[in-house]
């Protein structure tokens, strides 16, 4: 195991800062190896946590005390007899002092002992998962699976303990939680919370202060992330709408496309071409336009499977009166409409 302390720190003085004992020198001493190594800071943090609670002995039960006193007893009954000696009259002082210093590094050589139990049960790692421009899927400590879309981003502890399973989400994801009636899962996007026991759902952030939660299967809650705010319970097929200035709506899902970003699939059945566009800019990322008004009457019915746009266009122009137009990052489709279709 790697040792946790700095080689260029004695220990004993780590002690005295601790305990409040050491005098200006050494106070200064101690900060500038803190400030030297992130590490070290994070150690002393530790190490003052577990001094301010060493009055608590159920925090101790993984400390040998024995074992790490027969390493310290010798040096200290060498040392308090040499003093009792030389100033019999402060023998129960001086006795004090050092029974307090040999309490102080057992906590410190328990603690190099212990390290990885200390830094798991007070650092708790934390775990983020970033997709840039592909997709990416992953299992979370508990079972579920997790889907990612272009530049979304999930954290959550390493651990995952606790009375609930919590994440916090950028962007736009896909979940399959595992059931866990007794450990709620929970996801965190901008003000917004979604809470399941176990269902499949999409979580998006549409804009700032806005989320969109579309159930698969199962039940979810909505509600935002301040206390005492209402509710809206979602069951499969249903839409919830947190806004953070309008509130919460919920209504049936009539996007049969608002999954194409996992699936790669884009479905239209006699769909309006407005409504084509607006699926062909979410699921390509581009910015698509109708040059006229006309062009709203006409509609579409195919079905597109992993298709590169360009593709796609192609056949509008075959299954439509269109013509398609490339203007610097946009693509604008024009025609006289489909009035006599």
């Amino acid at each position: 195991m790697s040792d946790p302390f700095n080689k260029h720190i004695d220990h004993e003085l780590l002690v005295r800062f601790l305990s409040g004992d050491a005098n200006g020198m050494e106070i200064d001493q101690v900060k500038i190896w803190i400030e030297a190594d992130e590490r070290n800071r994070q150690y002393v943090d530790q190490m003052r946590l577990l001094w301010e609670s060493s009055g608590n002995v159920k925090d101790f039960m993984s400390i040998n005390v024995k074992e790490d006193w027969e390493k310290v007893s010798g040096r200290i009954n060498k040392a308090t007899s040499t003093r009792c000696v030389t100033q019999p009259i402060q023998k129960k002082g001086i006795i004090y002092q050092w029974m307090r210093l040999a309490a102080a590094i057992t906590i410190l050589l328990s603690a190099y002992f212990t390290w990885p139990t200390l830094k798991s049960y007070w650092i708790k790692d934390v775990v983020s998962i970033a997709a840039t421009d592909t997709h990416s899927s992953f299992s979370l400590p508990d079972g579920s699976e997790v889907y990612l879309n272009k530049n979304a981003r999930l954290s959550y502890t390493s651990d995952f303990d606790g009375d609930t399973r919590t994440v916090e989400l950028e962007g736009e994801a896909f979940f399959k939680v595992t059931k866990d009636e007794t450990r709620p899962f929970m996801i965190k996007l901008g003000q917004a919370v979604t809470e399941v026991v176990g269902t499949s759902f999409n979580v998006n952030s549409t804009g700032p202060g806005q989320v969109v939660v579309t159930v698969v299967t199962g039940k979810v809650l909505l509600y935002g992330q301040i206390k005492d705010t209402a509710s809206v319970a979602l069951t499969a097929g249903e839409q919830g709408k947190f806004d953070l200035q309008h509130g919460l709506t919920k209504v049936s899902n009539e996007d049969i496309n608002f999954l194409s970003w996992k699936t790669g699939e884009l479905v239209f059945h006699n769909t309006g071409l407005p409504k084509v566009v607006a699926d062909l800019n979410r699921h390509y990322g581009k910015v698509i336009q109708l040059a006229s008004p006309a062009l709203e009457s006409c509609t579409l019915t195919s079905t597109f499977r992993e298709q590169p746009l360009e593709e796609i266009l192609r056949e509008l122009q075959m299954v439509l009166p269109v013509q398609i137009k490339k203007k610097e990052n946009m693509i604008v489709l024009s025609g006289e409409g489909c009035k006599s279709r």
